[in-house]
């Protein structure tokens, strides 16, 4: 009977532990990361009696994850790339939700700019009208600051969320390498706790949510990890030791996050950031963000570049040339030496260019006269000259008497949507008149006319560049007579104050004329020694609006931004392009959910505990507990027969 009730003992203990093992997987049905546990039972070594190999029951030889390395794998990549999707996604629909406020719109900022500017070319003359166009003026450049200002708070919420992030990654490096500790006490796997494998693998996948990982199992279950999608990544954990990741700024872009990994003394800037929340937030800053900021800027340099040379053409109410209605100058912080001259720098954003935010620096030879504008980090990329300089998307304007060894420092300051600031604070020095006027001589016999077709900043020439030489605006004020020939298809322009001809030229029908940056036309024939006068205005005539319908042309005038609109329609086009970049985010979203959701589904078939069929095993496993008690029952009854036998 020995043999019976050895068997009937080896099932109840056997199915005993079969019935503990469901009951913990039904007790952690939603236990996160819990893999499913079954029991591996196996027949005990029979028993050779009399010839015949006896069967001596079952045991118990270990309790097994349910749990497929490969569909964890798909599980924890697709996971990171949802991850990432959705990060970005969350961004960008932060900026859209930003420039979708109307109280924000930067092209309603300009128009109502622009209504203020046609307010005053109606009435010149009227304080009112003129001091309602300085606060607009005003107006436009703190909403231009307000978007920069949010768009800076975007910027620093991000790199702070990845901050945070980066935090959460190193501590659950740190834990994984304790957990490694524990498995490195065994070399099988087999002998490994469940509970604590599961815990691994819930560390990694928390990992790969934050960043793309790739992990390598060794023979007793611990694991090395990857940084990226390939297993010669950079290591973040490796056996019982976890590198720290750390994030900071780049030194040559304060707006550029940089992500290293601490290996004992040295760094190593992380160069597989390939998925993961952290990746999605940086990919984020790159580019939408980083594209929308650029785009804006553009916008306000443009506006205010061109604005600028418009008004700084035209005469203000004192009977001077106009300044800079608007400013970039704080875009760079001008440092000066130790310098013995009087020399001064004005920084400006060059329209249309995208600035380098580079760290330069500006120096003064007496030997040659000239100054060079160098980067400072590269000191073969350099311009020279005398009073205007332009590097790396700025404008240098020098003023002053430098001398020899002068220097400046200029390190990047602001973006110009955050740098943008009015400078003309009085009404009367709004320039609102032309700079030129003409006229014919009233000798002339017949009915042509003079047009003037627009004037601009007279070319620069070797004399009017030269350090110490006046405006060169001041050359569109000169005095000209424009004198025909007998023939009339030649003409002399003289300079009225010397009397002397200042060039001669061809003249046909229909062509114009240019000098000193301006160009004039003629409507009808000119006839023979006939003359027409251009003017410089030294003195401000009530009335004049001319050089105020300048600047009203820019509101319309698609070539400002090298034929791609006018300021609304290049505004609009970078509201569209940030909606372009929030649908393709949320369609790559919802595509990867669906990919995760079939990875979760596979994982959950193999690891995830069904309930239906744990009550299943439940039942069978009580059957058979049951009926190993009845063979133990049975046992003692028979054994108790032979021992009643007289």
């Amino acid at each position: 009977m020995a043999d019976l009730l050895s068997t009937g003992i080896s099932g109840v203990r056997t199915y005993q532990r079969a019935l503990a093992t469901v009951g913990n997987n039904i007790a952690n049905v939603d236990t996160d990361g819990y893999s499913r546990q079954r029991l591996d039972i196996a027949d005990k070594t029979s028993v050779n009696e009399g010839g015949l190999n006896i069967g001596n029951g079952s045991t118990a030889v270990r309790v097994q994850r349910n749990y497929d390395s490969f569909v964890a794998e798909n599980l924890r990549s697709s996971q990171s790339q949802l991850s990432k999707h959705q990060s970005t996604l969350s961004y960008v629909t932060q900026l859209e939700n930003l420039l979708a406020d109307k109280q924000l719109s930067l092209s309603s900022a300009v128009d109502g700019f622009f209504s203020a500017v046609q307010e005053v070319s109606v009435s010149p003359s009227s304080g009112s009208a003129r001091q309602n166009m300085l606060n607009l003026a005003q107006t436009t450049a703190a909403q231009f600051n307000t978007v920069g200002a949010q768009l800076t708070r975007v910027e620093q919420t991000s790199y702070n969320d990845i901050k945070g992030k980066v935090n959460e990654l190193n501590q659950f490096a740190s834990q994984l390498a304790n957990i490694n500790s524990s498995l490195n006490k065994s070399s099988n796997i087999n002998n490994q706790p469940n509970q604590l494998l599961d815990l691994r693998d819930n560390l990694i996948q928390g990992m790969s949510k934050l960043l793309r990982v790739v992990a390598v199992e060794r023979a007793n279950g611990s694991v090395d990890v990857h940084i990226g999608d390939v297993p010669s990544g950079q290591y973040l954990v490796q056996s019982n030791k976890s590198n720290m990741v750390t994030i900071g700024r780049s030194a040559t872009n304060p707006e550029e996050a940089v992500l290293m990994a601490k290996v004992g003394s040295s760094s190593q800037e992380l160069n597989q950031l390939v998925g993961g929340s952290v990746a999605g937030i940086l990919e984020f800053r790159s580019n939408a963000l980083t594209s929308l900021r650029n785009e804006l800027d553009a916008l306000a340099q443009v506006f205010v570049g061109e604005v600028n040379a418009a008004h700084t053409l035209g005469i203000d109410a004192q009977g001077q040339f106009g300044g800079d209605l608007f400013s970039l100058a704080n875009i760079y912080e001008v440092t000066p030496g130790t310098n013995a001259g009087t020399a001064a720098v004005t920084v400006s954003a060059v329209p249309n260019a995208t600035i380098d935010k580079l760290a330069m620096t500006l120096s003064y030879s007496s030997s040659d006269g000239f100054y060079t504008l160098a980067n400072a980090a590269d000191a073969t990329q350099f311009v020279t000259g005398t009073s205007e300089l332009t590097l790396g998307g700025i404008k240098v304007t020098l003023s002053g008497v430098p001398q020899d060894g002068d220097s400046f420092s200029l390190a990047s300051n602001k973006r110009p949507i955050d740098a943008l600031q009015v400078l003309v604070t009085k009404r009367q020095e709004i320039a609102a008149g032309g700079p030129v006027s003409v006229t014919h001589a009233n000798t002339n016999t017949s009915a042509a006319r003079i047009v003037l077709e627009g004037y601009s900043k007279p070319a620069a020439t070797a004399a009017n560049t030269a350090i110490g030489a006046p405006d060169r605006r001041d050359e569109l004020r000169q005095n000209i007579d424009i004198e025909f020939a007998a023939n009339a298809t030649s003409y002399d322009l003289k300079d009225v104050a010397t009397g002397n001809v200042i060039t001669s030229g061809t003249y046909t029908p229909g062509s114009t004329i240019e000098h000193n940056g301006w160009k004039v036309s003629f409507n009808g024939t000119i006839n023979a020694n006939e003359s027409f006068t251009v003017r410089g205005n030294t003195s401000y005539q009530a009335g004049d609006n001319r050089n105020l319908l300048s600047v009203i042309s820019l509101q319309g005038n698609k070539n400002i931004f090298n034929d791609g609109g006018n300021f609304t329609e290049v505004y609009t086009d970078t509201i569209s392009n940030l909606g372009s970049s929030l649908v393709q985010s949320a369609v790559s979203r919802d595509a990867q959910q669906i990919i995760v959701d079939q990875a979760q589904a596979k994982r959950d078939e193999t690891s995830a505990v069904s309930l239906d069929e744990e009550a299943a095993n439940l039942l069978r496993f009580q059957q058979a507990y049951q009926a190993s008690a009845q063979i133990i029952s049975t046992a003692n009854k028979l054994f108790d027969t032979i021992l009643g036998i007289q």
